[in-house]
């Protein structure tokens, strides 16, 4: 499942961890962090689209996205059978 990050620190923290799939930013915008995150990107081999302010409004909900959206792979759960199929023998369970 893929799912959207908007804002300029989250961005560089999802960057520094390299699980973007791609980057919308907001057209003109290269000042400040936005050149790191740019260069980043580069790095990566990250997708970058240019898009308008209306259109990153849009991905994000309306939140504060500060010129900059990551589209993400959602986090991976593994089922029980393939922790078992893949030797796991422990398993801890917690409850309130």
């Amino acid at each position: 499942m893929k799912e959207y990050v908007y804002g300029r620190n989250p961005v560089i923290e999802i960057l520094k961890n390299k699980k973007a799939d791609k980057l919308y930013v907001q057209m003109g915008n290269f000042e400040g962090s936005m050149k790191k995150i740019y260069a980043m990107a580069k790095e990566q081999n990250i997708l970058i689209t240019e898009l308008n302010k209306k259109k990153l409004d849009e991905l994000s909900e309306g939140a504060n996205h500060q010129g900059v959206v990551a589209l993400v792979s959602g986090y991976e759960y593994s089922t029980l059978e393939d922790l078992i199929l893949n030797g796991i023998n422990q398993i801890l369970i917690l409850d309130k």
